[in-house]
């Protein structure tokens, strides 16, 4: 029987990292590791943890396996309950707030349908982060765009490029 259990932690500044914790861990644990895996929240701030796509953070005392944790869970670590998300496609704007573990695809689902885009051409789109070329992967957590205490992220949705062969 194992000892430990995989967990896949992100949040603002930490891409996504896989930690080992011991099985019988508690959530404060998974706090820890963040920090030290380069988590960019002050040291007096006292972040949630959220399971993937989960509505509320987990009890902050809850062990692993009580909050639901278990191998290869994804998780983020955040200040923030709520990413006030803005997408701008087409010289139109449009916000709407997402929990810190919603991923990038889950942005583009939500903006594919508030800017009526035929599902045929929601694979032509890809979202980029505002004012930059970075163009996240889906699977990349919303809270980690989000700096702590600003809780905001920006994106573009723009045409994805394609190679010609």
């Amino acid at each position: 029987m194992k000892d430990t259990v995989e967990v896949f932690l992100q949040g603002p500044g930490l891409v996504i990292t896989l930690v080992k914790l011991p099985i019988d861990g508690k959530i404060s644990d998974l706090i820890e590791q963040a920090r030290e895996k380069g988590l960019k929240i002050g040291a007096e701030e006292k972040p949630d943890v959220w399971l993937e796509n989960a509505e509320e953070p987990l009890k902050s005392g809850s062990s692993l396996k009580e909050a639901g944790i278990k191998s290869r869970s994804r998780v983020h670590v955040h200040t923030c309950r709520q990413i006030h998300v803005t997408v701008n496609f087409n010289n139109q704007s449009h916000q709407h707030p997402f929990i810190p573990s919603s991923t990038v695809g889950d942005v583009k689902e939500w903006a594919a349908k508030k800017f009526n885009l035929k599902e045929v051409d929601v694979s032509e789109y890809v979202l980029q982060v505002c004012g930059t070329s970075n163009r996240p992967k889906e699977d990349t957590q919303v809270g980690y765009f989000a700096e702590p205490g600003k809780c905001t992220a920006c994106f573009d949705l723009v045409p994805e490029q394609r190679v010609e062969g």
